[in-house]
């Protein structure tokens, strides 16, 4: 409770730090009476206090729609460097978590892959001019593949030095909610304080959280679901990240495929884009690659849109199909 430090008695500050209260928040979620009780100050002090969080949260007021078009890092995205796509997709959010989902092998890493070396851009060229952080809980880094992709695309330079990319996309490997959790709240925040991460990258939540359906605690399930989404929208927020989750699929009977984890955790995303097979094929290069397609199945900036695509030795790239 930094931010409180010097704007309010030092009185009241050392009781809100005994009362272990670490967030704004905590003063609209809470009745007086809850507040009063925790920290042992009085009503009078309550208000006063309240008024000075609230000048906090609301900054200069509020601002209008044309205010917001001319702020550069709320309307911050990162693209993939394909316009095909970038066009359907309107570009991968730096405010809550972007969901990326499909059947195995459909090309959601492939996509994260090239996404974690066009961050490293100058957002001139697509990019956030930043590192990514690739969290792996399933397979071991593709670490091949990745480098296989730096070194068909065009090499990256910083003052006319060449710039290595594998060296600014840190991997950390986890297999549980727990190891999650140390990695989000222990080892980021010292990532954060060093290197500038604007990537980061889950493949996949689904993993995190498999339990034995004859043994799952999905209200326990459902809480650690909220908690990690609220790590992870903060994060966004602060420092302006793209949050890429990468999810799998579980069979339907009324619907068919759907991503895994169920309405909890579609509620809590923000951005929803499924990558499927099309089941046709497309000549290029001498050979005949699967035609895969990408559905923006719901934003809150962007259309229902969808275009195909194919994964090549460069990554996946959009097919233009005005081109027939």
């Amino acid at each position: 409770m930094e931010i409180l430090k010097g704007k309010i008695p030092q009185s009241i500050y050392e009781r809100l730090e005994i009362a272990k209260i670490d967030t704004l928040d905590y003063f609209f979620f809470k009745s007086d009476q809850e507040i009063c009780s925790a920290t042992h100050i009085s009503v009078t002090d309550l208000e006063s206090l309240k008024t000075i969080v609230a000048e906090i949260i609301l900054g200069d007021g509020f601002k209008t729609a044309a205010e917001l078009q001319k702020d550069e890092k709320y309307w911050s995205v990162l693209h993939t460097g394909c316009s095909i796509i970038d066009k359907t997709v309107n570009g991968f959010p730096t405010k809550g978590i972007t969901e990326v989902f499909g059947e195995s092998g459909v090309g959601k890493t492939q996509l994260a892959l090239q996404l974690a070396l066009q961050v490293q851009q100058l957002e001139d060229c697509g990019g956030l001019d930043g590192d990514a952080l690739y969290i792996c809980t399933e397979d071991t880094f593709p670490s091949k593949r990745l480098q296989q992709l730096i070194d068909v695309r065009p090499k990256l330079t910083r003052n006319n030095q060449l710039i290595n990319q594998s060296d600014n996309i840190f991997i950390e490997h986890i297999q549980d909610i727990d190891e999650l959790n140390r990695c989000i709240n222990l080892k980021l925040p010292v990532l954060l304080s060093t290197k500038k991460i604007k990537l980061i990258i889950i493949d996949s939540i689904a993993a995190v959280f498999r339990y034995d359906n004859q043994t799952s605690d999905y209200i326990s399930r459902s809480e650690d679901l909220t908690a990690i989404a609220e790590s992870f929208n903060n994060l966004s927020l602060q420092y302006h990240i793209v949050i890429l989750c990468i999810n799998q699929v579980t069979a339907d009977p009324e619907y068919g495929t759907v991503p895994c984890l169920g309405q909890a955790w579609s509620n809590l995303v923000r951005k929803r884009i499924k990558l499927e097979r099309s089941g046709t094929t497309i000549r290029m290069d001498n050979q005949d690659l699967p035609k895969r397609r990408l559905v923006v199945q719901f934003a809150p900036d962007t259309a229902r849109n969808q275009c195909e695509f194919v994964v090549t030795q460069a990554g996946i790239v959009g097919l233009d199909v005005s081109a027939g």
